[in-house]
């Protein structure tokens, strides 16, 4: 079955394939489900429906596949990062964030020297 965006194999559980690098409609619902969820089961079959989203494309489209998953890195890091904010987690940097700073500066020094 095809939707034009997705094929479906309906005789197998998870079985299909992206025929689009176009945005698919309800991704943001998956994102707020894998953010939101209280339940283990949701958020890793959320989880696992987005990742799949992005992997299983069909063949005509492997040639981007290396765009499509840097697409999709730096959109786990949006949602990550506006999650984060949402829950006022930017305000305060870990002193362990602090310490690798400090030591990439110390590095940074060190190779100019060199």
């Amino acid at each position: 079955e095809k939707n034009g965006m997705v094929e479906i194999d309906s005789n197998k559980d998870w079985s299909f394939c992206v025929l689009t690098t176009k945005p698919l409609y309800g991704d943001s619902f998956l994102w707020e489900i894998c953010l939101q969820a209280e339940d283990e089961v949701v958020f890793r079959d959320a989880a696992f429906l987005l990742i799949s989203l992005h992997q299983r494309l069909a063949p005509s489209l492997l040639v981007q596949l290396e765009s499509v998953r840097k697409g999709f890195v730096a959109s786990c890091m949006n949602h990550i990062d506006e999650a984060a904010r949402s829950l006022g987690l930017d305000k305060y940097e870990s002193e362990d964030k602090k310490s690798i700073k400090t030591e990439q500066k110390e590095l940074d020094g060190c190779r100019t020297e060199a």
